[in-house]
């Protein structure tokens, strides 16, 4: 009898933890739960997520032939867009101010576009690009380029391919000023006597590199190599002076109407935006929030531009 009552007692226990192994009895916790198909996707993309490389700061486009193409990441944020009433040498088109938000980071040309980047991909020199007779105000392969249409600037931007394009107002003033809120990107400067270390302007563009030539008008002035002078905060050339810069955008006449998120002009007007002042500008023309337009099939040979990529 007592062997008998052992074995039922050890057959008890025995099947109190199969029991207890095979799922039976209330449902226990464990530390181990196998996770749903939809958690097992959300758990890979916040591991991939995680592991995801951070955009380069700087990145190389080859142009062929041994050319190539600088950008830098330009970051995500906030500025605030135009110039107050106290501002020296504002113009009226320059206002209401207010904040504007850029949303997403993009890549910027570290450099205006220059001459032999404009031959690698269009295959024209900037003495083909002139109409016959007229001046050339700089010539060589780290010469901006210029006697360049606003049409012909999108088209280089399209051979360049997907996500190439000029930069929107908005995008070229946030860039330009990289965290400042004064005249230029470097401080207020009022009598600008340091606007020289960063940009080549109308007051110190005469060039002895083309001493050959000085035209009536611009008195042996003109446009100069690109990076030769001070960069701003962010590590862009010539955002002051040197040649204009066409931007995406027809002109607003203000910007009273538009948007403070990723801000465009209107959807059609007669002219286009352009940017940053040139080698024959008047300083108050080179501050960042100055603003001035341009037929969009009207080259000049103050008139250049430089390029965005999209981040992927």
């Amino acid at each position: 009898m007592k062997n008998l009552l052992k074995t039922m007692l050890v057959l008890g226990v025995i099947s109190f933890y199969l029991g207890a192994d095979a799922g039976g009895g209330e449902e226990q916790d464990s530390p181990c739960q196998v996770a749903s198909p939809v958690s097992q996707a959300n758990d890979a993309r916040a591991v991939s997520e995680e592991v995801r490389p951070a955009p380069q700061q700087e990145k190389t486009i080859d142009l062929g032939n041994g050319v190539t193409m600088e950008l830098l990441l330009i970051p995500a944020g906030s500025f605030y867009m135009g110039s107050a009433s106290s501002e020296i040498g504002r113009a009226g088109d320059e206002d209401p101010v207010r904040r504007v938000q850029i949303t997403r980071p993009f890549y910027m040309g570290k450099h205006e576009v220059t001459q032999v980047q404009w031959k690698a991909v269009m295959g024209t020199t900037v003495r083909q690009q002139r109409t016959k007779g007229l001046p050339l105000y700089g010539e060589g392969s780290d010469y901006p380029i210029y006697w360049v249409s606003w049409d012909e600037a999108v088209a280089f931007c399209n051979k360049l391919g997907s996500g190439f394009r000029l930069p929107t107002e908005a995008e070229w003033e946030y860039a330009c000023r990289a965290g400042s809120d004064t005249r230029f990107h470097y401080g207020d400067d009022p009598n600008c006597s340091q606007l020289g270390q960063y940009a080549w302007y109308g007051d110190n563009s005469v060039n002895s590199e083309m001493a050959w030539y000085e035209h009536e008008d611009d008195r042996g002035r003109s446009a100069h190599r690109v990076g030769q002078k001070k960069p701003n905060a962010w590590g862009l050339y010539d955002m002051h002076g040197n040649v204009w810069e066409w931007c995406a955008d027809w002109r607003a006449p203000t910007y009273k109407n538009m948007t403070t998120v990723y801000p465009m002009g209107p959807s059609n007007a007669k002219s286009r935006v352009i940017r940053g002042g040139s080698w024959r500008a008047a300083p108050d023309r080179c501050r960042s929030a100055a603003r001035i337009f341009q037929l969009p099939d009207a080259p000049h040979g103050f008139l250049g531009f430089r390029i965005v990529l999209d981040l992927k």
